[in-house]
């Protein structure tokens, strides 16, 4: 041991002691802390973003659209029954019931013997 060292410890007592010990214990804390911190945003997002295009994927594929029920100029979801409002059909073109969450879509005729354009 080096002379300075020597009259450290010559003249170490309970309370370095104690500092000691609580210094070594907040490191370890904080290097703890550290290795548990939360994985970064991106990483948050990207994975978050990759579970509802699964999803999305999931239920395009699995759920059949109904038919909106037309009656005297109002909107009805074929799954649940509850009134949609005409602007959100007409306008909009919603494609989900606001109520239920099913898929819907509104029926358009064919109209025999007109030219028909696909935009």
């Amino acid at each position: 041991m080096s002379r300075t060292t020597n009259k450290y410890v010559k003249n170490w007592n309970m309370l370095d002691t104690a500092i000691f010990y609580i210094e070594i214990l907040a490191a370890r804390i904080k290097h703890r802390l550290q290795e548990e911190a939360e994985p970064a945003v991106e990483e948050i997002i990207d994975a978050e973003t990759q579970y509802l295009q699964e999803e999305i994927t999931y239920y395009r594929a699995h759920q059949r659209p109904g038919r909106i029920v037309e009656q005297q100029g109002t909107y009805y979801c074929p799954e649940c029954r509850k009134c949609i409002a005409p602007e959100l059909v007409d306008i909009f073109k919603i494609k989900y019931c606001p109520e239920c969450g099913k898929r819907i879509v509104k029926h358009q005729p064919i109209a025999i013997g007109k030219e028909i354009t696909i935009q």
